[in-house]
């Protein structure tokens, strides 16, 4: 026993302290190990990093969701419980998310009980919404709970008066996958059934005569028409008859509006939106066109003033026509037009959307578009579309329709080609590339186009983010019957 003891004892008897200082060498490189890799390698994932609310913030806010749904919450005990379609806004302001530091706005999107159930007592809430056809979700706890005054709520964007102010607690999780593309054409070619009865895009496509070099912002794009006849400009010969043309074929529409968009200082289109026809039952012949203007404030650059170049256009059965024209008087909120052409038709392809994302779409080519490109369409050759979006929200979600954009005008590359049968013989997939940033106020043509980034079309993404809110607010109106 003594022998095992004393082991650490020399053979002459004497203590040796060997054991001893190996000891503390292994303990001194340790130190030193640790220290060194804090050093080198502080930034890199060996080092757990503290969570950052604010950062969590940041990228929320590059994602820019219009509207999730809470999942499910939990108490401090930890216990998770799941809810039932409890839709809610993201808050907005010009169209971006509205924050404050490092927290954000929550409100609800219809039945408000599920929203105070969940960020109530210190609860954590999980939010989930979609981003890119895929399901993404972020733990939050509320802040604090706000009424919005009749000032604030000019300030955004939805249309609410009570939202929430949250934080967030955990880093953004990737959910499963999910397909965010809103279908609302099924058997294109055929007999179509609309799923989705609340936007319709109306859409034109040309071929392109000339190959590109693709760079970051390319001139002039040479578009080959499907109508050869409706792709010049023609003066008007008789002012009365162009606008008694006009004014026939918006009564057969039934409708007495027109879009309306103007050149700004740099040769880009502003989109004024939808403005009212004036004089469309009367008799009497006019030489000019008369709009219903909005009180604007003078100087504004929406503003209608004399000698503004404008483009209008509106839809006449099957086509979509615009001409060119200029204001000779503005008084009060009315304003006259001279005409500088006559009502030209869209000279593209007319083709059916069967889906569409903020990224890009899917179109059905029947054999005559087959035979317009000529053998000439094949994957990674682009195109140009024009797009007309149509809306048709119930009464009751007015609040949620989107901005009126009259026209979409992209460049687009064909990323896959799909062969079918007749009628449809195949369908193309297209991916946004350019959109377009000058125009030639003479000819209303693109003269200059930017790459997209992300290849994200704002006007597409807006729609998007409209329909999620409206689907929020029709989920919540179902489930509050049900109950």
């Amino acid at each position: 026993m003594a022998e095992q003891i004393q082991w650490w004892k020399g053979a002459d008897g004497g203590e040796s302290y060997w054991a001893l200082a190996f000891l503390v060498s292994v303990v001194g490189l340790a130190a030193l190990a640790h220290w060194l890799r804090g050093r080198w390698f502080g930034n890199s994932s060996f080092r757990r990093r503290a969570f950052d609310a604010q950062a969590v913030a940041d990228k929320l806010a590059r994602h820019n969701p219009a509207a999730g749904e809470l999942v499910a919450y939990r108490n401090g005990d930890g216990d998770e419980r799941s809810i039932d379609e409890a839709p809610v806004l993201f808050l907005h302001r010009n169209g971006e998310l509205l924050r404050k530091g490092k927290c954000f706005y929550l409100a609800a999107a219809g039945d408000r009980e599920a929203l105070l159930k969940s960020l109530r007592r210190q609860r954590i809430a999980r939010v989930q919404f979609g981003r890119r056809g895929a399901q993404r979700s972020v733990e939050v706890r509320a802040v604090g709970r706000k009424r919005l005054t009749k000032r604030a709520r000019r300030l955004v964007d939805e249309p609410v008066d009570q939202c929430w102010l949250v934080v967030a607690v955990g880093q953004l999780q990737d959910e499963q996958d999910r397909e965010l593309v809103r279908y609302y054409l099924q058997n294109p070619g055929g007999e179509s059934v609309q799923i989705c009865s609340y936007i319709r895009l109306r859409l034109f496509v040309y071929a392109i005569a000339e190959p590109l070099r693709e760079e970051e912002v390319i001139g002039p794009v040479s578009l080959r028409p499907y109508r050869p006849d409706a792709d010049q400009w023609q003066r008007p010969v008789d002012a009365a008859a162009t606008v008694a043309q006009v004014h026939g074929d918006l009564r057969r529409e039934g409708v007495e509006e027109i879009w309306v968009a103007k050149w700004s200082a740099d040769n880009e289109r502003r989109p004024l939106g939808f403005f009212s026809l004036l004089g469309l039952q009367q008799e009497r012949k006019a030489d000019r066109l008369k709009l219903r203007c909005k009180w604007l404030v003078g100087g504004d650059e929406d503003a209608l003033e004399k000698g503004d170049d404008l483009i209008v256009g509106y839809a006449s059965g099957c086509e979509q026509k615009e001409l060119l024209a200029r204001v000779v008087r503005r008084r009060g909120r009315r304003g006259d037009l001279e005409l500088r052409t006559q009502p030209r038709a869209e000279a593209g392809l007319p083709v059916e959307v069967v889906d569409f994302s903020a990224t890009g779409m899917r179109l059905a080519i029947t054999a005559k578009g087959l035979d317009y490109f000529a053998g000439d369409l094949g994957e990674g050759c682009l195109v140009a579309i024009s797009a007309y979006p149509q809306f048709a929200f119930p009464d009751k979600a007015r609040d949620y329709v989107p901005k009126r954009q009259a026209k979409i005008e992209l460049l687009c590359r064909v990323e896959r080609i799909e062969d079918q049968d007749e009628p449809v013989m195949c369908y193309l997939g297209l991916r946004f590339v350019y959109e377009p940033i000058h125009y030639d106020a003479d000819s209303g043509q693109v003269v200059r186009w930017r790459a997209l980034r992300d290849w994200e079309a704002k006007p597409l993404l807006d729609i998007h983010r409209a329909l999620d809110r409206l689907y929020g607010f029709l989920n919540s109106e179902i489930s509050s019957q049900k109950t």
